[in-house]
C-alpha cells in the first residue's frame, strides 16, 4: 500500500463537548498505523490536547473563544476543557442572529476564514494527497470549495445530513433555503467522494445530489474503551421474503409496547425503522400502546429471489423503553402485476414526514387508502391519509364542530393510468390546498412526496425525513363523508384523541373559540345525507 498524506479539517476534535471528534480520533490513530500520515485542522475554541504536537493536529484560531465578541453578543465565557469528557465549556445555544441569518451557519465569519488560510499552508508546504472534510457544521465543506485548484482529491464526510434530517431548523426566508441548498448541492457536486455514516444518509446523497457516495459507518473503537465489548444493535424482528417474480410486498407488523400510552407524554409509543435487504425502507411509529396491533406497511416492489427484512428501534427516539417493544409477527404478502391491487400498490406514494413531528409523535400518517374512478382516458387512483392530528391549520374545537373528529384527513396524490397501465397524469394536493402537477422522483413508480406545512400538506420537492410507506387499502366511499374510513377503523378515534390529551387540547369544560374540546369520548357521532335547496329570491334554505 502506498503511503498517503491526509489533511482533515473537523471542527469537531476533541477536548471539543460532543461524541462528533472522536470519529477522526480513531481514524487517525489506524490510518497512522498503516503508514499514512493524517494532519488535523480543528477549532481552537476548547484549548487543546497535550499529545496535539506529536499527533499533528493543529488548533486553528476561532471567534468563538473571543472574550470580546463573546460578551458582545451576551455568550458569556467560554472555559476551556482540560480533558474529554470534560463538560466546563458547555454553553447556552446562540441567538438567533447567528443561528437564522448567516448561510449555512455561524462558523462562515468565526472559523472558515482561519482554516481556509491553514488548509492553503499545509497545501502549499507539503504533498497533500487527500482532503477530507467532516461535518457538521457545513460551513466546513467550504474549505473545498474554496481551496480552488490546489485542492487535492477531496472527500466530503456527512456525520450528519445537511438539509437532509436536519439538525437546525430552516432558514425563515427563501433565499437563505435556496443558497443553503445550492451550497450543499455544489459540495456534493464537487468533492470527488461524499461519505455518508449512515445509509439513508448515503442514499440521500446519491439520489437526491447525484453524487458519488459511500457508505463509511461509525464504529467501536477498543482503544477508546480497553475491555469494553459495544453491545451491537439487534433486530426485534426479522421476515425472509421469498418471490417466484417480481411484486409489491407489504407486511402486516404486528407490534406492542409495554407501558406505552400515546396519551401520555414521555410513554407515548416506539419509532421502529424498518430495513429490506440492509437497506432503509421506512419508519413506522408504534401508536396503539400496550396490546399487540397491526400495523401495514408496503415494502416496495422487490425482485425475484430472498429478501431480509429486518425491524429496529429507534433507541434515540423512543417514548419508552426500547426494551419494552415487542414484535410479535410480522406476515408478508406478494401481489405480483396483473392482479387486482397491484397497480393500487405499485403507485401508493412514500411520504417524507415534515420535520420534528416523529421526534414530538404528533402529526403521524396512520392509515391511507385508495378509491378509483373512471375516466375518459382511463382509470383515476386516489390516495388519501389520516394523519393522527394537524399543529396549524383548523383549531381542535372547529375540527370537532365542523367534521366530528381531531385527526387530519388529507388527499394527497392522485395518478391517471391508461388501460396498459401507463401514467397519463399525476396530482398532488400542496399548500393551500392546490392541486399541482406531479413533477418530482420516483421509488420504482411510488412518487415521493413530503410534507410541507402544519396542515399537512404535501410537495413534490421537500427536505427528506422519515419515511412512511403505508400499505394503502381499498375503500370506494361514493355518498358518504370520508369519516366513515375512521369508523370502520374506529382506533383511530382512539389515538387521536389521546394525542389531543397529551397536548392539551382537552379540558373538562372549554371556552368557546379557545381551540379546545371537552373529552372526546363524550361526544355522539351521527352520519345523515340531506340536500340543500337554495331559495333564489328569498336567500332561504331549506333541507329536502
Amino acid at each position: 500500500m502506498t503511503p498517503r498524506n491526509l489533511l482533515v479539517v473537523s471542527y469537531n476534535h476533541p477536548p471539543f463537548p460532543g461524541p462528533g471528534g472522536n470519529r477522526w480520533v480513531a481514524m487517525a490513530r489506524y490510518l497512522r498505523e498503516a503508514g499514512h500520515s493524517v494532519t488535523i485542522l480543528a477549532s481552537n475554541a476548547f484549548g487543546g490536547l497535550p499529545d496535539d504536537d506529536e499527533l499533528d493536529v493543529v488548533r486553528v484560531n476561532d471567534l468563538k473563544s473571543s472574550r470580546l465578541l463573546r460578551r458582545l453578543l451576551r455568550r458569556g465565557h467560554l472555559a476551556p476543557l482540560s480533558a474529554p469528557g470534560d463538560d466546563a465549556g458547555l454553553e447556552l445555544p446562540p441567538p438567533a442572529l447567528l443561528t437564522k441569518v448567516l448561510v449555512p451557519d455561524a462558523y462562515l465569519v468565526s472559523w472558515l476564514p482561519a482554516v481556509v488560510r491553514a488548509a492553503r499552508r499545509v497545501v502549499a508546504s507539503r504533498e497533500i494527497d487527500c482532503l477530507v472534510t467532516s461535518g457538521p457544521p457545513e460551513s466546513v465543506f467550504l474549505t473545498g470549495l474554496l481551496l480552488g485548484a490546489r485542492r487535492p482529491a477531496w472527500i466530503a464526510e456527512f456525520r450528519d445530513g445537511w438539509s437532509f434530517e436536519p439538525l437546525r431548523e430552516p432558514f425563515p426566508t427563501a433565499p437563505q433555503r435556496t443558497f443553503d441548498r445550492w451550497l450543499e448541492h455544489r459540495v456534493a457536486q464537487t468533492a470527488e467522494v461524499a461519505v455518508g455514516v449512515t445509509q439513508p444518509i448515503v442514499d440521500d446523497l446519491a439520489r437526491r445530489l447525484g453524487a458519488r457516495s459511500e457508505y463509511v459507518p461509525n464504529g467501536w473503537d477498543p482503544a477508546s474503551a480497553p475491555g469494553a465489548v459495544p453491545a451491537p444493535e439487534v433486530a426485534v424482528a426479522t421476515k425472509t421474503v421469498r418471490l417466484d417474480g417480481p411484486a409489491e410486498v407489504t407486511l402486516v407488523v404486528t407490534a406492542a409496547c409495554r407501558d406505552g400510552s400515546w396519551a401520555r407524554a414521555g410513554h407515548e409509543g416506539a419509532v421502529l425503522r424498518v430495513m429490506i435487504d440492509g437497506r432503509y425502507s421506512q419508519h413506522l411509529v408504534v401508536s396503539r400502546g400496550a396490546e399487540p396491533a397491526p400495523y401495514r406497511i408496503l415494502l416496495g416492489s422487490l425482485d425475484p429471489g430472498a429478501h431480509q427484512a429486518a425491524v429496529f428501534v429507534e433507541q434515540g427516539n423512543c417514548g419508552v423503553s426500547p426494551d419494552a417493544v415487542v414484535v410479535e409477527d410480522i406476515v408478508a404478502t406478494a401481489v405480483p402485476p396483473g392482479t387486482a391491487d397491484h397497480r393500487a400498490l405499485a403507485h401508493s406514494p412514500f411520504i417524507h414526514a415534515r420535520a420534528g413531528t416523529v421526534a414530538r409523535f404528533s402529526d403521524i400518517p396512520l392509515l391511507m387508502w385508495y378509491a378509483t374512478e373512471p375516466s375518459p382516458r382511463g382509470t383515476w387512483i386516489r390516495y388519501s391519509v389520516i394523519f393522527s392530528n394537524e399543529d396549524g391549520g383548523t383549531p381542535a374545537d372547529r375540527l370537532m364542530a365542523t367534521w366530528g373528529r381531531l385527526t387530519d384527513i388529507e388527499y394527497v396524490y392522485g395518478v391517471e393510468l391508461d388501460a396498459a397501465g401507463q401514467i397519463l397524469a399525476a396530482e398532488y394536493q400542496g399548500p393551500d390546498h392546490q392541486f399541482l402537477p406531479f413533477a418530482g422522483e420516483r421509488v420504482g413508480q411510488h412518487p415521493v412526496l413530503f410534507v410541507v406545512t402544519e396542515n399537512n400538506m404535501v410537495s413534490d420537492r421537500g427536505v427528506a425525513s422519515e419515511r412512511f410507506a403505508l400499505a394503502p387499502i381499498p375503500f370506494e366511499i361514493e355518498e358518504r363523508s370520508r369519516e366513515v374510513v375512521m369508523d370502520t377503523h374506529p382506533w383511530l378515534y382512539r389515538v387521536s384523541s389521546e394525542e389531543a390529551m397529551r397536548e392539551a387540547r382537552v379540558e373538562a369544560f372549554p371556552q368557546p373559540g379557545r381551540g379546545k374540546v371537552p373529552d372526546p369520548r363524550r361526544f355522539v357521532y351521527v352520519e345523515a345525507c340531506c340536500r340543500y335547496l337554495i331559495h333564489d329570491f328569498t336567500g332561504l334554505a331549506g333541507i329536502d
